[in-house]
């Protein structure tokens, strides 16, 4: 294998959720949020509160990613088809890390600060002054939350060429096809899944992912509930 597919097949296999692998391999760590034994805010449902956590995307990336700035996990399954080279792919998975690092430390502070007007909300009569203050501390969280993956997207385009652009597979809407989201698909889906059991079969271990993004319909969720 050239050093550019094993670098490729690294990043994959450390950054592409494997949900069958780690149930059929006991042995093989799962991403998980960090053990607490608080219950999740009011305002949030476990689900949401696990994608907070371990830092998934959530969809937040889609409004760059359908104009044609798309994140690295999109990039990454195209890697054969835009003939990305060792220094793309490298400074691609760097990206992914930074955004992940970001949000896992983003999304524990909005899931703290939710908790915390709980206990405002609790309290009898309601101080509406803290309560005002925390709402506008948890609006500034989400909002560099989306802006840290939007900027992620911005940021990923200017790593490739206008060709590479150009033979990007288009965005899906529905699908989810960002970089902390989506179903493997085209060459770069087929190269993922096939790095994966390339891993497995060697005996490695070492992947550990938290980049599904299952939660794309966690603002309407949110909104629902206001």
């Amino acid at each position: 294998m050239s050093t550019r597919k094993r670098l490729l097949a690294a990043l994959l296999c450390a950054t592409l959720t494997l949900p069958a692998v780690a149930a059929a391999d006991k042995t093989m760590p799962s991403e998980e949020a960090p053990a607490t034994t608080d219950p999740a805010p009011k305002s949030l449902s476990e689900k949401e509160v696990q994608q907070l956590l371990t830092g998934r995307g959530m969809g937040m990336g889609r409004p760059a990613a359908v104009q044609g700035y798309p994140g690295p996990m999109h990039v990454l399954r195209q890697a054969e088809a835009l003939d990305l080279d060792n220094d793309q792919i490298a400074r691609t998975g760097a990206l992914r890390q930074r955004v992940q690092s970001a949000s896992r430390d983003l999304g524990a502070r909005i899931v703290e600060a939710e908790h915390e007007l709980d206990r405002i909300l609790g309290q009898a009569p309601v101080d509406r002054e803290q309560m005002h203050a925390k709402l506008d501390q948890i609006a500034d969280l989400r909002a560099e939350l989306r802006a840290a993956h939007l900027e992620t997207h911005l940021d990923q385009a200017e790593l490739l060429t206008e060709s590479q652009r150009s033979r990007l597979e288009p965005h899906s809407p529905r699908g989810g096809q960002h970089h902390g989201e989506g179903r493997q698909q085209g060459e770069g889906g087929k190269m993922a899944q096939g790095s994966q059991r390339q891993a497995m079969q060697g005996g490695k271990r070492e992947c550990n992912c938290s980049c599904g993004g299952s939660g794309k319909r966690q603002n309407r969720n949110s909104e629902s509930r206001n």
